[in-house]
């Protein structure tokens, strides 16, 4: 994860969060959203009147203009297209589309620590499906063979 811990560690954080009400959850499962809770603070002004101060977040200003861009509706989005002299450029098995130390970033990021490369596990599982088949067959036409014999 881009946070350094693992989906358990950041999942026990913020239920910590949710639970001294700085965050809000809503939705669950993969729908689950996480907001900031805007507090109300009670505050006394020299007059002895008691008013009441909302404190947020400070957002960045490039935070700002990036919400309010995806405020905007699809439909009414200028549209983004594609650089053709960027892939006419591109030749298979001899350049990149992109630096390879970013390349290496992406993967590492999207990586979740000790986690196989893809098929691994069913692999695995399918190798003691097939002994315990064999296994069983063996036994079923008289042999004697032992599990791990099979094996």
């Amino acid at each position: 994860m881009l946070c350094g811990g693992s989906s358990a560690t950041v999942r026990r954080y913020l239920d910590r969060l949710v639970s001294s009400q700085r965050v809000s959850r809503t939705g669950a499962a993969r729908a689950t959203r996480y907001r900031l809770v805007e507090r109300v603070i009670p505050t006394a002004g020299a007059s002895g009147i008691v008013a009441s101060l909302q404190v947020r977040p400070e957002w960045s200003a490039a935070s700002r203009r990036l919400a309010s861009r995806l405020k905007v509706p699809l439909a009414a989005r200028e549209p983004v297209t594609y650089q053709r002299e960027f892939v006419d450029r591109y030749v298979p098995n001899k350049t990149a589309l992109m630096p390879q130390a970013l390349a290496e970033e992406l993967y590492r990021a999207g990586r979740m620590q000790g986690q196989l490369p893809a098929g691994t596990y069913a692999r695995k599982v399918l190798e003691q499906l097939l002994i315990d088949l064999s296994w069983s067959s063996s036994r079923l036409e008289g042999n004697r063979y032992s599990l791990l014999a099979t094996e």
